[in-house]
């Protein structure tokens, strides 16, 4: 039986031909399709209240965090950055929730770009921009 990895969906709330004025919830195809490769099944889960994390992770036995909005600086205790673009403060508490059902019950997490900094803020990290220059790399 094929482990069944759950990636947590975005919300696209543009306006679109495409999906009749709807919001849709979606992946990258190639999250599915390298999920698919590596020998699992891809589960897109929408993003939902914290209070669902945990009948979601029942039915997943990997998570994959994949990138999008900013995580919201407020779960970091820091101040918005002039540099912060969009962020959904309901879809980085889903995800620290899951996260946190995952790493206690020891199931393989991965997260790319977004979800990596999710992972951080969930340990305890936080998320710093800093200007880098030939004088600061060394």
């Amino acid at each position: 039986m094929k482990p069944r990895i759950g990636i947590v969906g975005n919300v696209f709330t543009g306006d679109s031909e495409i999906f009749y004025h709807n919001h849709a919830t979606y992946t990258f195809q190639g999250n599915i399709d390298a999920i698919i490769q590596a020998g699992g099944l891809p589960v897109v889960i929408p993003i939902q209240s914290e209070g669902l994390a945990a009948e979601y992770f029942d039915s997943i036995d990997g998570l994959f965090l994949p990138g999008g909005q900013d995580v919201t600086p407020s779960l970091y205790v820091q101040e918005p950055d002039p540099l912060l673009k969009t962020t959904s403060l309901k879809r980085d508490k889903f995800e620290l929730a899951l996260f946190k059902l995952a790493w206690d019950a020891h199931k393989p997490i991965l997260g790319i770009c977004r979800g990596v900094q999710v992972i951080n803020v969930a340990l305890g990290g936080d998320l710093v921009s800093r200007s880098v220059t030939p004088e600061t790399i060394s």
